[in-house]
């Protein structure tokens, strides 16, 4: 093996690492995204399905205080 293989073949291995490393990156780049969508998603229907129960608590108090006057 000649020192010009030798190069290349150091070249190729590099440009590999690099591909790896921006490969990575990008992912890295796009997980938090669809991890904080998810929460919010999960905060959202939360938020509505508590909102809809204390509203049925709402709508019996009001029917109490008619109910008493």
């Amino acid at each position: 093996m000649d020192n010009e293989d030798k190069t290349n073949t150091d070249t190729l291995i590099v440009n590999r690492i690099f591909d790896r490393e921006e490969e990575v990156r990008i992912e890295s780049n796009r997980r938090p995204t669809g991890r904080c969508l998810f929460l919010l998603g999960i905060l959202l229907v939360g938020f509505d399905i508590s909102s809809f129960f204390l509203r049925g608590d709402r709508t019996r108090l009001m029917k109490r205080e008619l109910r008493r006057t």
